[in-house]
């Protein structure tokens, strides 16, 4: 059954704009206003954010790692022994 069956192409594409749209609005960063210019306050926050959760990310995927290393049983031996 091919992709556009059924369905009116035109209505397919406006449908599609829209929900990028509202996704765009979601993501928007708050370092740009709406006339694009640059909060540098804002920036750096978002980036200072950006950097804590990387740091994060890596810091727990290396105690996952060194947990399966560990070789425990459960989880529970893992979590508490």
């Amino acid at each position: 059954m091919h992709f556009f069956s059924g369905l009116n192409l035109k209505a397919q594409i406006e449908d599609s704009s829209k929900n990028m749209s509202v996704a765009n609005q979601r993501t928007k960063k708050a370092s740009y206003d709406d006339d694009k210019t640059i909060d540098f306050k804002k920036l750096e926050h978002e980036l200072e954010t950006a950097v804590e959760g990387e740091a994060r990310y890596w810091r727990e995927n290396d105690a996952k790692f060194r947990a399966v290393n560990q070789k425990v049983a459960t989880y529970d031996e893992f979590r508490y022994g």
